[in-house]
């Protein structure tokens, strides 16, 4: 019994053991990716800064000339987004091309304006930046993932395939203009993924390993001593011995056959005592 006990406290514990690899590994992976979203973000932010100073002063005029009430607000909004596609795209010739290249993992900048659409684009090619504005391509499109982050307003990341999208929202005043969509590679995260999951399955192999070296030593101990033992018994009661006795530790198969091999032994002593009576 007490063996059966501990078989079951051993393998239990190796269970236990296996489970707080996993679950460690997919906390780590979680850490990983966390710190890497948070580098993007940053990344995101210190590169927004010097398009958006620029943005600033040159939309901050066009913004203040239309505090007149005898403007309406489509004719308002309508002047800002003209406004707001000329600055952007000279901005775009003056920083966008030197932003893409300050990091090899951003592979593409959009703007978009407080309605959702695309202004500019700006994008990695080979060895060069191209560079289209909606004058260009009218074709230009947000993800439906980014989307509802740009209509929410407010700084956000969305994870779509390989990719990585942070958007940075851009406001004068109680005015929201729009905002920065920086796309950057997620391959860093991959990779790390990778190699989280690669070291997790060399753990469980070893874990494994020694899991069935560990169980090997534990069917000896429960089955092969207690046959060898029994081997034993019954070769000394084919000579004749009969005073044996099979010790029983477990109410298993082999303490049923011990207890068999035990009453054998004693009724042939008893029927041997009774001859020589």
């Amino acid at each position: 019994m007490v063996r059966t006990i501990k078989s079951k406290i051993l393998l239990t514990a190796l269970l236990l053991i296996l489970s707080i690899q996993i679950v460690s590994s997919i906390f780590q992976y979680q850490q990983v990716k966390s710190i890497f979203y948070g580098e993007f973000v940053l990344g995101a932010q210190n590169m927004a800064q010097a398009p958006f100073l620029d943005l600033s002063k040159r939309m901050s005029r066009i913004l203040k000339a239309h505090g007149d009430e005898t403007i309406t607000k489509a004719e308002r909004e309508e002047d800002i987004l003209d406004s707001l596609l000329l600055f952007i795209s000279i901005i775009q010739l003056q920083l966008f091309d030197q932003i893409l290249n300050s990091r090899e993992d951003l592979l593409e900048i959009k703007f978009v304006d407080f309605r959702g659409t695309v202004l500019t684009h700006s994008y990695k090619k080979e060895s060069s930046s191209i560079h289209q504005n909606i004058s260009d391509n009218v074709d230009l499109k947000v993800e439906e993932e980014v989307i509802a982050i740009v209509n929410s307003q407010k700084q956000g990341t969305a994870v779509i395939g390989e990719k990585v999208y942070i958007f940075v929202p851009k406001s004068i005043g109680d005015n929201f203009l729009g905002g920065m969509i920086l796309i950057f590679s997620n391959e860093r995260i991959v990779n790390a993924r990778n190699k989280i999951l690669m070291t997790s399955i060399i753990l469980v192999i070893v874990f494994m390993c020694f899991s069935i070296f560990l169980l090997f030593i534990l069917l000896m101990n429960v089955l092969t001593k207690p046959i060898a033992q029994m081997i034993d018994l019954m070769k000394r009661l084919a000579n004749g011995d009969y005073n044996l006795h099979f010790e029983i530790k477990n109410q298993d198969e082999i303490g049923e056959m011990g207890c068999a091999v035990n009453e054998v032994g004693a009724g042939l002593q008893a029927i041997l005592g009774e001859i020589s009576n």
